[in-house]
């Protein structure tokens, strides 16, 4: 059976497999790697320049180099990842990385290529070695070849070196000579290559893989994702095995299970992960039954649930607790044996007692439960805005005391003089699942468990017994920022989740004969319906949701019973509830007017009622939600049986039903709520979208979480809302303020047709406001210069101010400013001058409206798909907001294809436009390009505080390019040759050499004149693609003392070797001519004077035969006697000519090109 071909990658958009991923998340990680790079502690040893990974055979499969690789590329190195490709093993695993404090190098192939560049390509100062496919699958001896060179190219610099030689689970002993057994690296040292030896003798190589574990477990947006949507899914799993394991047996059954039955399916999953290395140390996984819950239980024997109690009598309660071995989850909980309820006494012929059930001990333990369930919430809630253990404490033992106060508790003296009647903890774990103690007051992105016991309960029915001990515990995050305010002090915002809130709090079962006989006769009573009891049966036995929302229970699946008088619900695990519409204050109904949407039977039951109901379903507003989801059978005989039945007025007190056009607003949350839960069974959402339902904080937190993860630094309090609600919309002026400056910041590397963009921006707009261009003079060459820039801009702020105050209002025009940036200039560093300026009055007039990055296809590689630097970095997201592609615009251009997949990946939400050499002509194009709210959408504004901490308080620097690149002004004299000039700079590519580029140039800009023309041109000559152009200026250019000046951009630039280039270009002073001598004369030359001389007289005795010379004493020639005498008078006048040529050569004055006037 032929292999299906390779699967498509996807876009850069959808490439993720993480709703959470962003090119933030991505860079943070990159972030997190670079960190080891940083000076440590002990000065006396210097920082690694870079941590590399190799992967694949070069590396020899190491597990240490593919963790990594996950890690920084999010799982795409997964096994199940690389069989989904249908790619060969050996192809995907192609890549090398290179991580250096300001950048990062990668080498791949052309196959792995666009698998990867969804992952990288926003990576700050990227280098990408990878190979042109048509090379690469032509010959594959030059594809190795290449992968030497881009290996020993990427470690140019780097001569301390780690590398992550270990994984986690495998941890293996390191030694440098181990690495010279890698086939990558071992060819370091080939000749031919430039290694210049052997690798290890040339870097000094370290072991990182014990420092990147501490990386690996930093939680960020991804994995916190993660965690909720794989770990926490499965952790969720042993919980509902457990449950299960007691909800299938009979309630008489149910008595004889043991702890190792019930809690196999937690002990299983603790064992199996330990086994497979995960983390001792922790609390352990457990479930123990009725008094062996205390502090001496569970020592040896396997508890049962009939015999667990005291003096061997049944177990009231369990509790258990699972640990997660390879995470940071862990969780705890107590749940009942009996629900101690009875159901309301309609009726004492159908065997239902009228009298409450008097079960003390069972209502202390319950109670003393609920309590704790408050008590650890309170605690999580006090911890999240302190960060301290003890305030957490304290919350604990002030709900207890307010709780023993409340419910007059008998907890007795004995119990406080427990030796630990209270266990309180809060542990944190890291993802790996090693925990330690909270440390007060610090600030951790780690999973957090509250653990709380009320430890050996007294009985109030067996005096001096204990009843054993209730136990719960959730496990959270907490986030926390910390905030800038305007007078400059600083407070915390802080936000935190429950994770395992999904997990039942509170659960009964009915496990004596008792409750099983109360139950029975109540279903007997709804199968044989009296209409004395409730009246007459309106809705049978139909599946509906019970909600409660409440902290201890969410909801009840159950089967719902519907008479005229009443309604009763019959639930497996509790019995059943009877709500007669006597004992209900109101009934209301709400459908939202749509049969598509939840249906909620809202049940407000008077208080006398709640020692009828069991306790997870009590609540302070006393209050049962029943659900209808639209299209049931329940729903459709509610509306067709029920509905109208209800709405008629009854006597004898019953409450009515009144249907509802909207809800309070409480109500109007959890119908919310609902209708997502009914979204996501009839359709498929992602993991995180049902993980969001689960747990309805998540979706709150989640952007808090990220910002404070990924930012790890303050932020001023007008950056907080635009950080936790991106999706707010940007206030509207009213009234535009006609004294604020509009900035355009248009970017793009030499040669990318930026300026051409701007000239033809401003000649469509000139008639539309005032227009100030900024843009550096050709001839400065020090790169940007912000003080420069602001000094333009607060005189611009200036000069409109006085405009301002001179014009009427109808004769005010708004002043717009463009910023052409120079060079390969980082656009932050440009936005920052703008928005960070030092003026506090000039910086509140400055507002930036759009940047636009242009981008020549054929412009954007220097060799294969190694880049021009900057290229990326000037289409960061949050910076860029547009893309101006300014070549090969026609349709379906295979450049334009591969630079636009390129770009796209680097910023997703970036809008593309095609404007051949910079001339914009639609009107949507110019809009975009100048509008005036793009750059400060919340979106935008989002992105750029996650992306780049702290640019707002300008604590952020942008890297140089790298491959580092030379701008030299070379001035001179003279008019140029425009033939010369154009043949020079055609043959400037023909001259490009590879890596590292020494020599090349790629742009060459300058104010010339030309021989055949009075006129100063602009000149402009891109190497890469071909393009020049030869303008004639309009306007005076200040050329220093009648000068002229060219700039020459490239890499290891000379600058005697770009005059010589210059002189090519125009006329030079000829070379005077030395004197001809006989040896210098041709062949040709010396036949020429034979040929005119040959028929001359001849000297007496000779003579000449047709064929030869020949003299009467024998001697015979085949040149003329005289030869010796033509030549010399040849030479004597051809000498005579030179000597005239070389007296007018130096009768005229020539100036070279680079002599100053």
């Amino acid at each position: 059976m032929a292999q299906s071909g390779p699967i498509r990658p996807s876009s850069g958009r959808r490439a993720a497999k993480h709703e959470t991923f962003s090119s933030a998340v991505s860079n943070y990680r990159v972030r997190q790697v670079q960190s080891l790079l940083q000076p440590g502690r002990d000065s006396r040893q210097p920082p690694l320049d870079a941590v590399l990974c190799i992967l694949g055979v070069d590396g020899r499969h190491s597990d240490g180099a593919r963790e990594l690789a996950n890690y920084l590329l999010f799982g795409l190195y997964d096994y199940k990842t690389i069989k989904r490709s249908n790619l060969p093993e050996d192809t995907v695993d192609d890549m090398m990385l290179l991580i250096r404090p300001d950048g990062v190098s990668i080498y791949c192939n052309p196959v792995n290529y666009p698998y990867l560049l969804p992952y990288i390509a926003h990576w700050k100062n990227l280098q990408i070695f990878c190979m042109a496919e048509d090379k690469y699958h032509e010959d594959e001896e030059e594809a190795e070849e290449y992968k030497i060179r881009s290996f020993v190219a990427m470690m140019e610099g780097s001569s301390r070196v780690g590398l992550p030689y270990s994984s986690r689970f495998n941890q293996q002993q390191f030694s440098p000579m181990t690495i010279e057994k890698w086939p990558i690296v071992q060819a370091f040292a080939l000749e031919g290559f430039g290694g210049g030896g052997f690798f290890t003798m040339k870097h000094e190589v370290f072991d990182v893989s014990s420092r990147l574990e501490h990386v690996y477990t930093r939680l960020d947006p991804v994995g916190l994702e993660n965690l909720v949507t794989e770990q926490l899914s499965q952790f969720e799993q042993q919980w509902t095995s457990l449950i299960k394991t007691i909800d299938v047996e009979s309630p008489a059954q149910r008595a004889v299970l043991t702890e190792s039955k019930v809690g196999e399916p937690l002990q299983s999953y603790y064992a199996h992960g330990m086994q497979a290395g995960g983390t001792g140390g922790r609390r352990q996984a457990f479930v123990l039954f009725g008094t062996r819950t205390g502090g001496a239980g569970g020592q040896g024997g396997d508890g049962v649930i009939g015999k667990a109690g005291i003096r061997g009598g049944p177990s009231l309660h369990m509790a258990c607790q699972a640990i997660s071995p390879r995470g940071p989850l862990s969780c705890a909980r107590t749940y009942f044996f009996s629900s101690g309820h009875v159901p309301y006494p309609v009726s004492e012929e159908a065997g239902i007692p009228r009298t409450e059930e008097k079960n003390m001990d069972l209502r202390l333990l319950s109670t003393m439960y609920l309590v704790a369930v408050d008590a650890v919430l309170a605690a999580i809630d006090q911890y999240s805005k302190t960060l301290s253990v003890g305030a957490a404490r304290k919350t604990v033992l002030d709900v207890l005391k307010d709780a023993v106060d409340r419910h007059q508790l008998p907890l007795g003296s004995a119990f406080a003089s427990s030796k630990n009647p209270i266990d309180f903890t809060i542990e944190e774990a890291d993802m790996h699942g090693h925990s330690q103690t909270a440390e007060q007051g610090a600030p951790s992105h780690l999973v957090k468990t509250a653990f709380l016991s009320f430890n050996d309960i007294p009985s109030v029915e067996h005096t001096g017994q204990s009843l054993g001990s209730v136990t719960f515990a959730e496990s959270f995050l907490v986030s926390s920022l910390t905030v800038i305010n305007h007078d400059g002090s600083k407070t915390v915002d802080s936000c935190y989740t429950v994770l395992t809130a999904h997990i039942p709090r509170y659960t009964t079962w009915m496990t004596t004969q008792v409750e099983t006989e109360r139950s029975d006769a109540v279903v007997t009573l709804v199968k044989t319906p009296s209409v004395e009891v409730l009246g007459k049966p309106l809705l049978q036995g139909e599946q509906v949701q019970l909600v409660v929302a409440t902290k201890y229970c969410f909801s009840q699946e159950g089967q719902l019973h519907i008479f005229d008088r009443g309604l009763v619900f019959l639930q497996p695990h509790w019995g059943a509830l009877i709500l007669p519409r006597t004992e209900l204050q109101s009934i209301l109904f709400y459908d939202g007017d749509s049969r598509t949407v939840v249906a909620m039977l809202v049940l407000t039951y008077r208080p006398d009622m709640l020692g009828f109901l069991p306790a997870q379903v009590q609540n302070p507003d006393n209050r049962l939600v029943i659900v209808f989801n639209p299209s049931t059978r329940a729903y459709k005989t509610f509306m067709t049986e029920v509905l109208s039945a209800w709405q008629e007025k009854e006597e004898m007190g019953q409450a009515h039903l009144q249907t509802v056009k909207e809800l309070p607003a409480d109500l109007a949350s959890l119908h919310s709520q609902l209708q997502k839960r009914l979204e996501m069974m009839l359709t498929q959402p992602s993991s995180l979208k049902k993980a969001m339902v689960n747990l309805p904080d998540l979706e709150r937190f989640l952007p808090h979480s990220s910002a404070s993860s990924l930012l790890q630094t303050s932020i001023p309090a007008a950056d907080l809302e635009v950080l936790l609600d991106p999706a707010g919309d940007e206030p509207m002026d009213l009234e535009p303020n006609m004294e604020e400056i509009i900035v355009t910041i248009l970017t793009g590397i030499p040669g990318s047709h930026k300026d051409n963009l701007c000239t033809s921006l401003v000649n469509i707009n000139k008639e539309h406001g005032r227009w100030v261009v900024l843009r550096q003079p050709i001839e400065i060459t020090e790169g940007f210069d912000a003080d420069s820039l602001q000094a333009s801009l607060s005189a611009a702020v200036k000069a409109q101010r006085k405009r301002a105050a001179k014009a009427s209002t109808v004769g005010k025009k708004k002043m717009r400013a463009v910023i052409v940036t120079p060079g390969f200039t980082d656009v932050l560093d440009v936005v920052m001058a703008v928005l960070c300026h030092p003026d506090p009055e000039v910086r509140s007039r400055l507002k930036v409206g759009a940047v636009t990055a242009c981008v020549d296809p054929m412009n954007t590689f220097l060799e294969d798909r190694f880049l021009f630097p900057k290229v990326l970095d000037q289409c960061a997201p949050g910076w860029v907001n547009n893309i101006v592609f300014t070549s090969c615009t026609e349709a379906q251009n295979p450049q334009l294809e591969v630079t636009q997949h390129l770009v796209r990946a680097v910023n997703p939400d970036a809008a593309f436009v095609l404007a051949e050499r910079g001339e914009v002509t639609r009107s949507e194009d110019v809009e975009l390009i100048l509008s005036e709210t793009m750059f400060s959408q919340p979106k935008m504004a989002q992105l750029r505080h996650l992306g780049t901490p702290g640019w707002s308080q300008g604590r952020v620097q942008s890297s140089p390019p790298s491959p580092s690149m030379q701008d030299i002004c070379i001035y001179f004299s003279l008019p140029l040759d425009r033939i010369k000039f154009q043949a020079k700079c055609k043959a400037l590519k023909s001259a490009l050499s590879p890596y590292p580029f020494h020599g090349n140039v790629y742009c060459t800009k300058g104010h010339v004149k030309f021989l055949d023309s009075p006129k100063l041109y602009e000149v402009l000559h891109v190497t890469q693609s071909g393009y020049l152009t030869m303008v004639a200026s309009e306007t005076e250019h200040d050329t220093a003392d009648g000068d002229f000046c060219v700039v020459f951009t490239g890499c290891g630039l000379q600058e005697e070797v770009l005059k010589t280039w210059l002189r090519a270009c125009t006329r030079q002073k000829p070379e005077k001519k030395a004197y001809r001598t006989k040896e210098s004369l041709s062949k040709q030359e010396m036949a020429n004077i034979h040929r005119k001389h040959h028929l001359e007289p001849l000297p007496a005795g000779w003579y000449y035969n047709g064929t030869s010379y020949i003299s009467m004493d024998g001697q015979k020639a085949d040149k003329h006697p005289h030869m010796d005498q033509f030549v010399a008078d040849y030479l004597r006048q051809v000498n005579a000519g030179i000597d005239n040529y070389n007296k007018r050569i130096d009768s005229k004055e020539y100036t070279d090109l680079f002599t100053r006037k």
